[in-house]
């Protein structure tokens, strides 16, 4: 039998640059040779065979390609003989046709060949290359074989790589329940983009330029290792990826378009992209994510792996710098439909872990489930105060497989540690109860209050929680403002002597000795300062609050910052000093004031 649809992916293919460390990439106005790869995995011999229905591979090159520059492309280096090869100006395609003697493809074996000349001068973009397969007789011939191919931007050595401060992920490791015919089941996945460095993916006070998107495609086919079909001319069939949407999943400053299969592009591409006047693009803390459902995904494909492809291109770290263009691959897994009715999965999309600067009420904890076969919910939460959220799902024309959100809102004050648990429980219309899933949130009180209420950041460092702000309790005696101006001390905290430092160590915290600062400077190596520093990838936010002497003259202010440490100096009547010097970007803990001088203070926590 020839050209059978199979469900399983019996012709693994391969398109890789080895340019690009066998990636499948191309960039723009760089000619590549792309090395293809067919593996013969049907289980059988196929025959390969000349004359009228002679065997061909007809090889649609992605969109990115104009016709110009696909009719530039060769084919070499074939591994089997008898191939010959044109460029076919009807349907833009190269054309492999068979014309030896009848040769046998051996099973387990590959059909290797080079496509070169591959140069596009395109935009950055995603999109398929497919080859189709006529007349080569065997079992479980597919018809035809596509791969994801990228269109990136050359690589600059100064762009900043954009997977240092971008992760992404899909939520429950993507699962996609595969449907029958009978029982068709339409999926949501969500892709959540998120930035995890200390400033918004664009710094810069001047506005971002360019054209900043981010493109998402699938791997298309009807085999194991793919999601959807995404034949063009049957978009409007249940199944196809081409009926796969695309929108923001919660109101944030970002825009998409669903593509349709009337325009160039061989498989469908979503498009992402930043609002213009989204300065940030991603920004920080409670900001630092965005995130995209894609919704109607029927897939009638067997269980198995399968990839998304993500590509961000264009996008700028700052005006003078440009980050590369890079592709993430995300795994999916698709798998059997529940056996029974119930909750599928209940999570937070904030993680499991809230951390906490200061005392804060109204915490809101973003709650996010999918279920089968769900009537109603009920949630109930521990923390005194949560009311009972309860909701109907049921309706003559509801979805067997049902997704849902909903932000806890914790009303109390929290000022400690505190876990909070969370139940989720459903039913079917009659009561009947079907199951429940709980999901616990732990608020970590990253903090601690002084005597007159000020509240200060905690980071946990090499094994050791420290204040994360310059202490700012004004004790009387021993403590002074820099030049005895109050204003200082909003940035700067106050300056101590090195008893009074001793004294206002919080209980259970204690002043840093000579080796908590250098164990500090050591693990973080010649990146110490940067890292530590206001704005550092640490959050230890060092400040260069400058010094007094016992006469109280002031030095150094935006300059260098000094720290006690409880380490006397030998036999000097000195004390330790850890020191963050500006000039040469330099940390050390090696030189000594004396006690009476006024430097900062943080402490570190006992163990």
């Amino acid at each position: 039998m020839a050209n059978t649809q199979s469900s399983v992916d019996y012709m693994p293919f391969s398109a890789l640059n080895p340019a690009d460390s066998n990636q499948p990439v191309v960039f723009i106005g760089t000619s590549a040779t792309l090395n293809i790869v067919i593996n013969n995995a049907t289980g059988g011999d196929i025959q390969v065979q000349p004359g009228t229905n002679a065997s061909t591979m007809e090889i649609f090159m992605p969109s990115f390609f104009t016709p110009a520059e696909v009719q530039q492309m060769a084919i070499a280096n074939l591994s089997q003989t008898g191939w010959g090869w044109a460029y076919n100006q009807t349907d833009n395609s190269l054309m492999l046709t068979f014309t030896g003697t009848a040769i046998t493809w051996a099973s387990t074996s590959s059909f290797t060949f080079d496509i070169t000349g591959a140069i596009s001068n395109g935009t950055s973009t995603m999109d398929t290359i497919q080859i189709n397969l006529n007349n080569l007789e065997g079992i479980n011939v597919q018809a035809s074989v596509s791969q994801n191919l990228s269109l990136n931007n050359p690589v600059v050595i100064t762009n900043k790589d954009i997977t240092t401060v971008m992760q992404l992920n899909l939520d429950n490791q993507g699962s996609v329940f595969v449907s029958v015919a009978s029982d068709p089941l339409n999926n949501t996945i969500y892709l959540n983009l998120k930035n995890t460095g200390t400033t918004p993916l664009y710094d810069d006070s001047k506005m971002w330029t360019g054209n900043p998107i981010v493109n998402v495609s699938f791997v298309y086919g009807n085999t194991a290792g793919a999601l959807a079909p995404d034949t063009k001319g049957q978009a409007s069939s249940l199944g196809s990826a081409w009926l796969i949407s695309a929108s923001l999943s919660t109101n944030q400053d970002w825009g998409y378009q669903n593509p349709v299969d009337t325009g160039q592009s061989n498989s469908p591409v979503w498009q992402l992209y930043p609002n213009p006047t989204n300065q940030d693009i991603i920004g920080t803390g409670a900001n630092a994510n965005v995130t995209f459902a894609f919704s109607n995904i029927a897939s009638f494909t067997p269980t198995g792996h399968t990839q998304m492809y993500v590509q961000f291109t264009n996008f700028q770290a700052n005006s003078t710098t440009n980050y590369n263009t890079t592709v993430y691959v995300i795994d999916i897994i698709k798998q059997d439909p529940p056996p029974t009715r119930g909750l599928l999965n209940f999570f937070s999309t904030a993680g499991s872990i809230i951390p906490l600067t200061g005392p804060q009420n109204n915490i809101s904890i973003p709650l996010r489930w999918s279920m089968f076969y769900v009537d109603n919910i009920n949630m109930i939460c521990n923390v005194p105060g949560v009311q009972l959220m309860a909701k109907n799902y049921y309706s003559a024309n509801m979805s067997p497989l049902n997704y849902d959100s909903y932000a806890l809102v914790i009303p109390i004050e929290i000022s400690q540690n505190t876990p909070v648990f969370i139940t989720l429980q459903a039913f079917d219309n009659n009561g009947g109860y079907l199951n429940a899933m709980q999901f616990t949130v732990f608020i970590s009180a990253n903090f601690f209050t002084d005597p007159a209420g000020q509240t200060y950041p905690v980071v946990f460092i090499n094994n050791q929680n420290w204040l994360a702000a310059n202490y700012n309790y004004d004790s009387g005696a021993g403590c002074v403002s820099y030049n005895n101006n109050g204003g200082n001390r909003v940035q700067y905290g106050l300056l101590y002597n090195e008893a009074t430092a001793q004294a206002n160590a919080p209980d259970g915290w204690r002043l840093p000795t000579q080796t908590d600062w250098q164990n500090l400077f050591n693990l973080l190596g010649a990146n110490a300062y940067q890292s530590l520093i206001t704005g550092g990838t640490t959050n230890f936010n060092a400040q260069l609050g400058g010094y007094a002497d016992n006469q109280l003259n002031f030095n150094n202010l935006a300059a260098t910052g000094y720290y006690w440490a409880s380490t006397q100096d030998g036999g000097t009547g000195n004390n330790i000093r850890a020191q963050f010097y500006s000039a040469m970007s330099s940390v050390n803990a090696t030189g000594s004031f004396p006690p009476a001088y006024y430097l900062s203070a943080r402490y570190v926590q006992n163990s």
